[in-house]
């Protein structure tokens, strides 16, 4: 009776949340039992050509995600599409100081959050790292290598509560919230960032095409923030032919630093920021400086941008009674 009883015990199937099959390399399907792990058998070219990633059940990441770039040792890929199924909403979680999910250098990924192809947004992505946590980060490996032709769409992005510095995206360099060359053709849609002190981060290292981020797409998204610590929505930098529109962004903050909805920053030329809704910008700091819808500074008299139809609601100073600074409130700031 004991032995049948340790057999069973032995013989009890380990949980696999991911499923994934291709077409050439190993077609499967096969299981895993983490993201990290689809990504780490990818690199190694176990999966190849055209792979799909379907997320069946819950996984929790205890390292990065990783997927390098095809051509990279012995990665060898076309695409890779990344999406749940199953019915029933699906959670990737961390708590890891970086990113819990990074392309590195990677092109052509698919990351859809919706079980049905819809609008939908099915996708739980969580990094609950209390230094530095990021949750999506795309890096460029250099002049001409960027992570491009990426899309993330449908999913709710979560930093949980940090102490300081995170990202909800981060397009940049290798370091989530530094710059990086040429991640081109990347876009952002519908998805539900919150708690992130910054929403999407993308600068790219040079407002040509030759560094800069080409046609870098952030619409339908909506940034939640509520929180001690200095925030801003969207920052964006190096980039052009670009478009920002149909985002809504909320931040209430009691840090002294005024809170900024979008920031448009040195390189940002050529690109429009259309329809986006600022719902709140508030700073409950009543020593602080109070909010800032959207902030202009690209360097250049030539930016070539155009800026229409948004709403701002606000700004609010810290204390209606106090008598503000100049720069104290500001729905849109122009330098």
């Amino acid at each position: 009776m004991k032995a049948l009883l340790l057999l069973a015990l032995l013989t009890v199937p380990v949980s696999a949340q991911v499923s994934v099959t291709a077409t050439a390399g190993t077609a499967g399907p096969v299981s895993y039992t983490t993201l990290k792990g689809v990504f780490d058998a990818i690199n190694a070219g176990t999966h190849q050509a055209a792979v799909t990633v379907a997320i069946t059940g819950d996984t929790t990441e205890t390292a990065s995600a990783v997927l390098n770039a095809s051509g990279s040792g012995a990665a060898s890929y076309t695409s890779v599409s990344i999406s749940p199924v199953g019915g029933t909403a699906r959670t990737i979680s961390g708590s890891l100081s970086g990113a819990l999910i990074k392309l590195n250098g990677a092109d052509n990924v698919t990351l859809d959050g919706s079980l049905n192809g819809t609008s939908s947004r099915d996708l739980i992505l969580r990094n609950t790292a209390y230094q530095f946590p990021t949750v999506i980060a795309l890096a460029s490996l250099g002049a001409g290598l960027g992570a491009t032709h990426n899309v993330i769409k449908n999913c709710n992005i979560s930093t949980g509560v940090p102490a300081g510095v995170g990202y909800g995206i981060s397009i940049g360099g290798s370091t989530p919230g530094t710059q990086g060359p040429d991640n081109d053709n990347v876009t952002i849609q519908n998805n539900a960032i919150t708690m992130a002190p910054t929403g999407i981060y993308a600068a790219g290292t040079s407002s040509m095409s030759s560094g800069g981020n080409d046609n870098l797409s952030i619409s339908g998204n909506s940034i939640d923030f509520n929180s001690t610590l200095p925030a801003i929505g969207i920052r964006l930098g190096c980039a052009l032919n670009s478009i920002v529109s149909q985002n809504t962004v909320s931040i209430q903050t009691t840090d002294y630093a005024a809170p900024v909805a979008i920031s448009l920053e040195t390189g940002f030329v050529s690109s429009s920021v259309t329809r986006n809704t600022i719902t709140k910008i508030r700073n409950k700091n009543v020593n602080g400086y109070s909010g800032r819808g959207i902030t202009v500074g690209t360097g250049t008299a030539a930016s070539a941008l155009t800026i229409a139809n948004n709403l701002i609601f606000g700004p609010l100073p810290p204390n209606p009674w106090v008598r503000l600074r100049p720069n104290h409130r500001e729905a849109a700031c122009l330098s």
